[in-house]
């Protein structure tokens, strides 16, 4: 007698195309009599060794799958009920959270945010820009214009929930986070270094010379991208080390608050918890999909409202990871693995990922808010975002 049963574990597909569901226990195959069961009932990427929650009939030998999908994430707000009031996530300070009940989160989770008005009134600025090349002059002069706008408006327009207002800011609250890459032109492994260095050089002079009250009061960020040299060389095993400080010194004298971070980094601005990532995430999903997905197709389309961005946010927080994909092929380094998870959520995560397209994009899943700044190299596009009041602008040079 079949039963209609639902089952946890990771799915798997061996060489002659037969699926199997595992855990550390057994191992059962699944049967697909019905192709709608291919399409998973969520959105979402099923990947290879990955977690999947199946609704199948039991024969006593197979599972007959009747639908497929992601094991559900825990929203951010609830996360939070769960560890107390006090939590300190980031390793530097307490944050009170005001939850009063789990009632109270039913309004928050049909409206994206947190459940307190948020403040506009808040100077700091976020600028998000990836594919950073230094060594590029169309991008330097797109960064110039940029930045002879801002400075001369004293400030930009930001969406919010409640509409676009204009947020007024100074030097002092703005932060510019850049993702790599950060060379366009790649020169022979000797010559490497030297290159970085004098374009990390140029861009410190740059900023002195021209903009000399940012460069003396902004916060920057600067986070190597896939093909970037860093402290363990051109490595593509995550999670990335900074770039070495020896290619960076020339930059590092011209501006004081500049930092160079890991790959993926963490931050907190304005009691706001920020996880930038930098990595191709939208490619490597599509390539260890195992189950056909309309996302998959829409990868290679545009304008479909961010489909695929919004497919690789849920993976990534369903599986509570930046990175969850089979070791086998995607290696990280097993003692730093904490670094990519995702559990709690943060308030944001910004993914720069340039995988198909150059295309900014923006998604909220979860109580998180997610962002995709684009590629600024070729789109010319990046992203504003405002962390006291959740606000997010997704722009490019010649809309900014």
């Amino acid at each position: 007698q079949e039963n209609t049963v639902f089952v946890l574990g990771l799915i798997s597909k061996s060489m002659d195309k037969t699926y199997f569901i595992e855990d550390s226990f057994a191992k059962l195959p699944l049967v697909f009599d019905e192709s709608d069961a291919f399409s998973p009932s969520t959105h979402g990427f099923v990947i290879a060794h990955g977690p999947v929650i199946v609704k199948a009939k039991w024969d006593g030998e197979n599972l007959h799958c009747l639908a497929v999908g992601l094991p559900p994430g825990e929203p951010r707000l609830l996360s939070q009920q769960w560890l107390g009031r006090k939590v300190d996530l980031f390793g530097k300070r307490a944050i009170s959270y005001t939850i009063e009940s789990h009632e109270s989160l039913a309004s928050t989770f049909e409206s994206p945010g947190k459940p307190v008005e948020p403040s506009h009134t808040d100077p700091t600025l976020c600028f998000a820009f990836s594919n950073f090349y230094l060594d590029d002059l169309e991008v330097m002069y797109s960064f110039r214009s940029v930045m002879k706008l801002l400075l001369a408006r004293k400030g930009c327009v930001v969406s919010f929930q409640s509409g676009d207002k204009f947020v007024e800011t100074d030097p002092a609250s703005l932060i510019f986070i850049f993702c790599g890459n950060f060379l366009k032109y790649s020169s022979p492994s000797m010559e490497l270094p030297s290159q970085y260095n004098a374009a990390f050089s140029a861009f410190g002079e740059m900023l002195e010379k021209e903009f000399p009250q940012v460069a003396k009061a902004s916060q920057f960020f600067f986070i190597p991208g896939p093909d970037d040299l860093t402290q363990r060389g051109q490595c593509r095993v995550f999670p990335q080390k900074k770039v070495p400080e020896v290619l960076t010194k020339g930059l590092s004298e011209k501006l004081p608050n500049a930092v160079f971070a890991t790959n993926p980094l963490r931050l907190r601005v304005a009691d706001n918890e920020m996880v930038i990532f930098r990595d191709e995430s939208a490619r490597k999903m599509e390539s260890e999909c195992i189950l056909p997905n309309p996302a998959v197709e829409a990868m290679f389309l545009k304008g479909l409202d961010h489909q695929p961005f919004s497919n690789v946010i849920k993976t990534m927080f369903d599986n509570s990871h930046l990175y969850p994909y089979r070791r086998a092929r995607f290696p990280v380094f097993p003692s730093e693995d904490i670094a990519l998870r995702l559990f709690p959520l943060p308030d944001t995560v910004v993914l720069c990922d340039t995988s198909f397209s150059d295309d900014a994009a923006k998604s909220c899943y979860l109580d998180c808010l997610a962002l995709n700044p684009g590629g600024f190299s070729s789109g010319k596009n990046f992203a504003v975002f405002h962390p006291g009041g959740s606000g997010i602008s997704l722009t490019n040079v010649q809309d900014f």
